[in-house]
């Protein structure tokens, strides 16, 4: 085989993979506007898909997807090649938006504290056998207060994100535990898995604009991007998990501030 021949079989492997790429790229481009736009018609608003899990090969797709009006709130929707949505849509979405309004709660309550930092949230019930017979979400305007009694033994997971440019103050754990204890007061018997992280201004950010392009934070990802610190807390049974004293001893209190 000649030099000249060797060289056009390459190319013309290399543009049939160029080709199935860009094929690619297209069927599962008309896929996701399949899915935004049936999930217009039967929902009403405008949606977004920001990840596609599938090709061209699958029966089925999984797609992240956002309302246009607030990209804060994530969901989970199933489709079938043709963008067909299976049953689950509408409670994934309503559920997520009751999970972004706890974690916007939550926001709230930090900056009422004077303490930058940015949530999210998701819950469940606290053991794995109840997940089968979880109630579904029936409605857009179902409230934190109602979606806990709706699965009393629900416990909420939160990943907190603080802006600690400077050394970790002992003020600042105060301020975790006050946020804490608003939330119990609010919601008496509310289960809560807390886990916080700190980060330097830049840290911060990266960190911020990765939890408003993901449904589920990866820890390891969390880890990056010039972690300080990092701790847990949470509520159970009516109390805040730990104090700040105990949060001093996780730490270490050589590594915080008076």
């Amino acid at each position: 085989m000649t030099k000249y021949m060797k060289v056009g079989i390459l190319i013309m492997a290399i543009s049939m993979s160029m080709a199935g790429l860009t094929g690619c790229k297209m069927a599962k481009d008309k896929i996701e506007n399949k899915i935004e736009d049936n999930l217009k018609v039967e929902i009403g608003e405008e949606f977004k898909v920001f990840w596609l899990q599938g090709s061209n090969f699958d029966t089925e797709y999984k797609a992240y997807v956002s309302p246009v009006s607030n990209q804060e709130i994530r969901f989970t929707v199933f489709a079938d090649k043709d963008g067909k949505l299976d049953g689950s849509y509408k409670s994934s979405y309503y559920t997520a938006k009751v999970w972004n309004d706890f974690a916007q709660e939550i926001i709230n309550e930090f900056d009422v504290n004077g303490l930058e930092a940015f949530c999210k949230a998701e819950a469940g019930p606290a053991t794995e056998e109840e997940m089968s017979i979880v109630p579904e979400v029936t409605s857009l305007d179902t409230t934190v207060k109602e979606y806990l009694e709706l699965i009393p033994n629900c416990e909420f997971g939160i990943y907190v994100i603080l802006n600690e440019s400077d050394a970790m103050n002992k003020e600042t754990l105060n301020k975790i535990v006050k946020v804490l204890e608003k939330e119990n007061e609010i919601y008496p018997g509310i289960s809560i898995y807390a886990k916080f992280y700190f980060y330097d201004e830049e840290g911060y950010k990266k960190t911020k604009d990765y939890f408003k392009s993901t449904v589920h934070p990866s820890s390891t990802v969390l880890k990056e991007n010039n972690l300080k610190y990092s701790l847990n807390n949470g509520i159970k049974d009516g109390m805040v998990n730990y104090s700040v004293q105990e949060m001093l001893e996780t730490l270490g209190e050589s590594n915080v501030t008076q």
